[in-house]
Parts: C-alpha cells; sequence; structure tokens
C-alpha cells in the first residue's frame, strides 16, 4: 500500500461551537487526548479505532496541510485552549501514526484484507478434509521442509537431526495447535540468496523521465540490499530514523522480510491456477520476482545449494536448464539463509508441498463477491518447472547497454 501525501477525509458539516471547525469530528478524540495530561490506553484504542474505521478516501477532502491552517492570532494566543497548542506540537506526529499505522493496522485486520477464509482454515475449524496430497504437503510443511520456521502456521516445528545423520527435518510434529488463524509468516527477515532478476524494469529506468528525474542512474550496477539499505540510508531508500541502527547494515544486508504464504496461489476462477500448463495466471514470486511458479520457489528452497552455478541469470552452462538444474548466484552472497537450499525433498514432495500452498487462499469458505470479474488473458503451456524461461534476459545484454550508455 503507497499512501498519498495528501490523504483526504470527508468532511462534515461543523459545529457553530467547534474550536477546529475545518477539522472532522472523527478527530475529535485527539483533542479529547489532548486535554489530558496523559493518555490513557482504552481512550488512544477507543480513537484509533474510530479513526482507523473511517474509508481513507471520499467526495469530500481534507488535507494534512488543510487541518493545520488555522488562524495564526488563535496558534498563537497565550490563551488558545490546550487542544489548539497540542495540535500546534506534539498532535502533528500522533496524526501521522495514526494515519500510517493505526489506519492500515485496522483495515489489514478486517475482514475485507484478512478474511482467512482459505480451505486450510476451514481443516482447523473441522469443516474441510485436506486431500492426500495437500495433507502430505501440510506435513513436509511443518517437517522435513522445515517452512514453518518463517512461514508460522500456528505449530511448533520439526526438530533438525543433528550430524551425520542430516540437516533437514525429517521428524513429526507432535506439537499442539497454537493459533487458530496463523499468520504463516514470522515478520522477520532473511537473505534467501536470489539471483539478480534482468527483467526487473528498474535497471532499465536509467534515463531523466519527463520531470527530469532518474529512477536508477546504476542501471544493472544496482545491487538491492534490503533491510541493510534501509538501515544505512542508501540509495533509494528512506531516512533511517534511528543512527544506532546503522551498525546492523552490513549484517542486514540481502534480508527481506518474510512475506505470508497466505494466498500466494489465489487466482480468478478464469485462470484458476498459477501453475503451468495451465490455463494459469502469471504471478511473481520474492522480492524481484525472479521466480514465475510456486513449483519453481519450492524447487527452489529445496535446490539452491545443489545446482549452484558462479553465473548470472540468462547464461547457464550448456546441459543445464535455469531454475532447474541451475541456480545463478546470488545477488547479494553475504547472510545467506543456510536453513534452506538443500532440503533433500523429492519431485514428488515439492508438489505435495504446492498443494498445500494452494489450500491458503482465502475465499474457500466466503467467496469474493467480485472473483469473476476479472477479464485478463490466461496463459496457457509449458511445464511449471520452466514457467517464464522463455523470456528469461540474459544479464549480458543488461552489461552491454550499460556499457554503451557510459560510452555516451
Amino acid at each position: 500500500m503507497v499512501a498519498q501525501p495528501d490523504i483526504s477525509y470527508r468532511v462534515p458539516t461543523p459545529s457553530k461551537h467547534s474550536i477546529l471547525p475545518s477539522i472532522p469530528r472523527k478527530w475529535a478524540c485527539l483533542t479529547r487526548l489532548a486535554s489530558h495530561t496523559g493518555f490513557r490506553r482504552r481512550s488512544i484504542y477507543r480513537c484509533l479505532r474510530r479513526f482507523g474505521a473511517t474509508p481513507l478516501i471520499s467526495p469530500g477532502r481534507l488535507t494534512l496541510r488543510q487541518s493545520a491552517q488555522l488562524p495564526e492570532e488563535r496558534r498563537s494566543s497565550a490563551r488558545a485552549p490546550r487542544q489548539l497548542r497540542y495540535l500546534q506540537t506534539t498532535a502533528p506526529k500522533q496524526i501521522m501514526f495514526l494515519i500510517t499505522g493505526g489506519s492500515p493496522s485496522f483495515l489489514e485486520r478486517s475482514d475485507d484484507i484478512s478474511p482467512y477464509t482459505s480451505k486450510f482454515d476451514a481443516f482447523l475449524k473441522g469443516t474441510y478434509t485436506l486431500t492426500s496430497d495437500e495433507m502430505a504437503g501440510y506435513n513436509l510443511f511443518r517437517g522435513k521442509a522445515n517452512c514453518n520456521s518463517c512461514h508460522l502456521d500456528g505449530r511448533s516445528t520439526a526438530p533438525t537431526p543433528p550430524p551425520p545423520e542430516g540437516t533437514a527435518p525429517d521428524s513429526v510434529d507432535t506439537g499442539a495447535a497454537a493459533s487458530t488463524a496463523p499468520p504463516f509468516t514470522c515478520f522477520g527477515y532473511a537473505n534467501l540468496g536470489l539471483p539478480k532478476n534482468p527483467r526487473d524494469a528498474f535497471y532499465y529506468q536509467t534515463t531523466p523521465d519527463s520531470l527530469g528525474f532518474t529512477a536508477n542512474p546504476g542501471g544493472f550496477t544496482y545491487t538491492d540490499y534490503g533491510l541493510g539499505t534501509f538501515l544505512r540510508s542508501g540509495f533509494g531508500a528512506a531516512p533511517n530514523p534511528n543512527s544506532n541502527w546503522v551498525q546492523y547494515a552490513a549484517s542486514s544486508d540481502g534480508k527481506f522480510q518474510t512475506s505470508t504464504a497466505r494466498n500466494v496461489a489465489l487466482a480468478p476462477p478464469r485462470c484458476p491456477t498459477t501453475e503451468a500448463p495451465g490455463p494459469y495466471f502469471q504471478k511473481e514470486f520474492f522480492h524481484n520476482g525472479y521466480i514465475k511458479s510456486l513449483k519453481q520457489l519450492v524447487h527452489f528452497y529445496n535446490t539452491r545449494d545443489v545446482y549452484p552455478y558462479a553465473v548470472e541469470s540468462g547464461e547457464c552452462p550448456a546441459g543445464t536448464v535455469e531454475k532447474v538444474t541451475c541456480w545463478p548466484a546470488p545477488e547479494v552472497p553475504q547472510n545467506q539463509d543456510m536453513t534452506i537450499g538443500k532440503l533433500g525433498l523429492t519431485d514428488t514432495e515439492e508438489d505435495q508441498i504446492v498443494a498445500f500452498l494452494q489450500t491458503l487462499s482465502d475465499g474457500y469458505t466466503k467467496p469474493y463477491p467480485f472473483i469473476n470479474t476479472y477479464t485478463g488473458a490466461c496463459t496457457t503451456g509449458g511445464t511449471a518447472a520452466t514457467q517464464g524461461n522463455s523470456t528469461i534476459i540474459p544479464a549480458s545484454v543488461l552489461r552491454r547497454m550499460a556499457a554503451l550508455q557510459s560510452a555516451k
């Protein structure tokens, strides 16, 4: 979600007794809170709830700048109400928290964003029986494949046998369920060792646009260090608000937040799957879109360290197949997560995990009302293992482009 700088709100007809006639009534809780020397947790909660329950966009518009346009004599008066003094000093920070933190958080918890209406949720409630492949995939997800150590499913993670028996978990999880609505993410960060994706449009945005802005002057030389970029306030990142965090930048290079596994397979009924031969709905996975199918995704976790090659995308050696028997070098080699890469899964076990991931799509017990309105085209043909390979752009093409541009 990208918030606009002039997020607007409906402006109700102000009361003639209102001290801030240009601010919507829903903000009245802010001024009431400001009349106290401290904030009571329950009052803040109610205020957040009220604020978060309101649409972000409506026909009536009020920008943050407009909300601050109070008469100067009233804002500076020594006898101005405490509410006005609060709004002049501390309130802007609190208001920004409500907009950037409070409001989206309530939206994210709502049934519109987190409905928990998947087959798996029905399974947890005892109203759906997983198929044999789905159940096998679930057992692998929380056992041998070790997926739920990061994509939390509300259960314990099967232990890893000590060497020399192996490095991949192969035990059976016997723990009790800890959550009936698991998020399937730990909200942590990890560097999975993904290669660069030469099809990422960002690498081609090397010339000024109509406003003179150049998104990526470095072209293909740009390296996305993820969390490390933010911590050092690197190119393209928002300023790091805490200078004490800079010391952790190097150890965070290449790390990206763990996404939820929920809805990774969600697709419109017209293109009912993300997997070739289809008809399928083409998605892109991981932070840079390098992976094109869930089969490839699971295969990457399983064999990253089985088929590593010191090449870039599009340059795998003859006799190998990219994303099948050849994984190009990681974009950021340091700080890689070594709990993946050599899981020892069979081809069938990979397919079973894909089958389980497909049970995490919402809309099973309560269909989305507009799910059938998709009018785009479906894709057909090929296999899930090599999905998207026909459109790979060799990294060498980008390097030649960068050399020609620097020579100009």
